[in-house]
């Protein structure tokens, strides 16, 4: 399966879950600059737009968060993680319908470090992406679950949806 078709399952969910806390969601999806920088999702609340990133896997099998260092290492294109200007990044993994939100700049700065502090994403090795089907070479980090939480505190948030 590819990261599309998971993807696009996981739309109808999301949506029910962000219109539930919202007064208005856009999609970016015409516009491959907006959405590369700012996100799947424009959302308005209190009439500010935020930017909302989504990531869906197929299962939580391993616990990991899988933070993409190259979208295509070959051609030397950054990954999201390096690029991604949302204010929060969700994170669902469809199987078991759990879904974390995270604000980005915090998730920043624990990877990269603030000043002259080391990032922690660097403890990380890097690997090729191998679960989905793509054409593009994309590296990343695997990160678990439970060393983020522990680091970011109440930056990320954990959802079960129905």
């Amino acid at each position: 399966m590819n990261t599309c078709k998971v993807e696009a399952k996981a739309i109808p969910q999301i949506l029910t879950f962000l219109q539930r806390w919202v007064q208005r969601v856009d999609s970016t999806d015409k516009d491959a600059f907006l959405q590369a920088i700012w996100g799947e999702f424009t959302v308005y609340l209190k009439g500010l737009p935020y930017g909302i990133e989504l990531k869906v896997e197929q299962s939580n099998k391993w616990s990991n968060f899988y933070l993409e260092t190259w979208s295509n290492r070959e051609w030397f294109t950054l990954g999201w993680l390096y690029k991604l200007q949302a204010d929060t990044l969700l994170y669902f993994f469809l199987e078991q319908k759990t879904l974390y939100s995270i604000r980005v700049p915090a998730l920043k700065q624990w990877a990269f470090g603030v000043g002259d502090g080391q990032g922690n994403i660097y403890k990380y090795p890097e690997r090729k992406q191998s679960k989905y089907n793509q054409k593009n070479d994309t590296w990343g980090r695997c990160v678990p679950i439970a060393e983020l939480q522990k680091a970011l505190g109440d930056d990320i948030k954990y959802h079960q949806l129905p």
